[in-house]
């Protein structure tokens, strides 16, 4: 039997709804990675310019002078403005596809909780450079901040944080990518019978095409086809095992389904034809019996048991037919003690006379 928690019903199908497996996380998730990274290492090439790797592909991006605010060099002008600004709008989607996941599957909020604060304090940190680096009036204003706080703390946030950001978000994206495997505990027995249905088939086809119906059934609602496949079991004909106690309740409510549209079939075709009397009959034996069961009545069903399964030890040969013996004769007649008649001579022993 399984316990309360983890038992598959249609009940727990609608309440896991919310976070099914979608097919497009993970490949805006990887997009969204890729960006992301991409632009991290961007930023590091110039704000980590002792790394040897990061010096040597600094040594082949341009350079140039400029004269912009304070800034005098291409570099800086993409370190302070250009790259974080890339970074800012890349990461913008990339929050909301983590909070999307975190509606989905509320686990992820540990991740987009502290995504939507880091993303909201580089928004301001990245302004505050802008300004102060862009805006010579505000670089006089600024200027009036205490020097350990303003090189110590802000510019540093400037510069380094855009680096840090991009590599939290490349993580939450990496859980994006697996978020069609990473399944929520709560609901992993829903993952077990699935992949329990998968390995059911023989084929790649048969196994896609589950796992596009599955995909499909989880978004539309089709509780009743998800349930047949996930408790595929409990319909194996000719199969003695038992079944578990969510299959076995599944199992009647189908059945009893399946017959009451066989009823309603046999209803249908008396009122077709005018005969309301056998309607009512059938009623009538139906109503009898269940009022019997209602006042606990017990169901007595006929005993069963199974012909044991004989060992097998060598293939099995066909026996030759055999002729049946054939049946004994008669006794014979004792032997006659009269000479044949001659036709030729006509004579008589003494016993004849």
């Amino acid at each position: 039997m399984v316990s309360m928690e983890k038992m598959v019903t249609v009940e727990v199908l609608q309440k896991s709804q919310r976070t099914r497996p979608r097919k497009w996380i993970p490949v805006v998730c990887f997009i969204f990675a890729i960006l992301t990274l991409a632009l991290g290492l961007l930023q590091a090439v110039y704000v980590f310019p002792k790394i040897k790797i990061f010096a040597d592909i600094a040594a082949k991006l341009p350079e140039r002078e400029i004269h912009v605010g304070s800034l005098t060099k291409l570099s800086e002008l993409m370190v302070y403005a250009i790259v974080p600004g890339a970074i800012l709008l890349i990461d913008l989607f990339a929050l909301i596809f983590t909070v999307k996941m975190s509606k989905y599957r509320h686990p992820y909020w540990w991740f987009g909780v502290p995504a939507i604060i880091v993303y909201i304090v580089m928004v301001l940190m990245t302004a505050f450079g802008i300004l102060y680096y862009l805006v010579p009036f505000m670089t006089n204003l600024i200027n009036k901040i205490p020097a350990n706080i303003l090189n110590r703390i802000l510019l540093r946030v400037v510069r380094y944080g855009p680096v840090a950001m991009s590599a939290g978000f490349f993580i939450i994206m990496l859980f994006g990518i697996f978020y069609n495997v990473n399944y929520p505990g709560k609901y992993e027995e829903i993952y077990n019978l699935r992949k329990a249905r998968i390995k059911s088939f023989t084929t790649t086809a048969e196994r896609i095409a589950y796992r596009d119906r599955f995909y499909n059934d989880y978004k539309k609602g089709n509780w009743e086809s998800m349930m047949l496949d996930l408790h595929y079991r409990a319909f194996i004909k000719d199969s003695y095992e038992p079944m578990r106690k969510d299959s076995y309740e599944f199992f009647v409510s189908y059945c009893c389904k399946r017959d009451a549209t066989l009823k309603k079939a046999v209803f249908d075709q008396y009122a077709r034809e005018g005969r309301f009397y056998e309607c009512r009959s059938i009623y009538s034996a139906i109503a009898e019996k269940s009022d019997v069961i209602d006042r606990g009545g017990k169901v007595v069903l006929p005993h069963f048991i199974p012909d044991p399964a004989e060992p097998i030890t060598m293939p099995l040969l066909k026996k030759k037919k055999v002729a049946p013996a054939p049946a004994p004769l008669p006794p014979r007649a004792p032997a006659s003690m009269k000479t044949p008649p001659n036709k030729n001579l006509r004579t008589w022993r003494p016993e004849d006379i």
